[in-house]
C-alpha cells in the first residue's frame, strides 16, 4: 500500500506487477481471438464444436479492462525503473 507521501515500496511494486500480469493473462485468454490462435496448431480440433461465450460476457468491456491494466503496468514499470536508477533512493517508487 502507498504511504502518506504516495510512495510504493519496490517489493510491493513487484507483487503488484505480478498481480497485473496474472490478470492480463487471464483476460487475454478470455477473448475470442485468443481461442482462434490457440486452435490454429491443434491437430485434434473438431470443426463441429463451437465455443460460445456466456450470455453476460462483454468482449468490449474485457478489452477496455485489459487496456487499463496494461497502462497501469507500464506506469508501475516506469516508476520502479526510476526508483532503482536513482542512487539516493533505493527503497520507494512514487506511483
Amino acid at each position: 500500500m502507498p504511504d502518506d507521501k504516495m510512495n510504493l515500496y519496490l517489493f510491493e511494486a513487484i507483487e503488484l506487477r505480478a498481480e497485473y500480469d496474472a490478470r492480463i493473462k487471464l483476460l487475454r485468454s478470455l477473448l475470442p481471438e485468443a481461442r482462434e490462435r490457440r486452435d490454429r496448431f491443434s491437430f485434434h480440433r473438431d470443426d463441429e464444436v463451437r465455443y460460445v461465450p456466456a450470455a453476460g460476457f462483454d468482449a468490449a468491456a474485457v478489452r477496455g479492462e485489459l487496456d487499463t491494466l496494461n497502462v497501469k503496468r507500464r506506469k508501475l514499470n516506469t516508476a520502479s525503473r526510476r526508483s532503482t536508477s536513482r542512487p539516493s533512493s533505493t527503497s520507494a517508487a512514487s506511483v
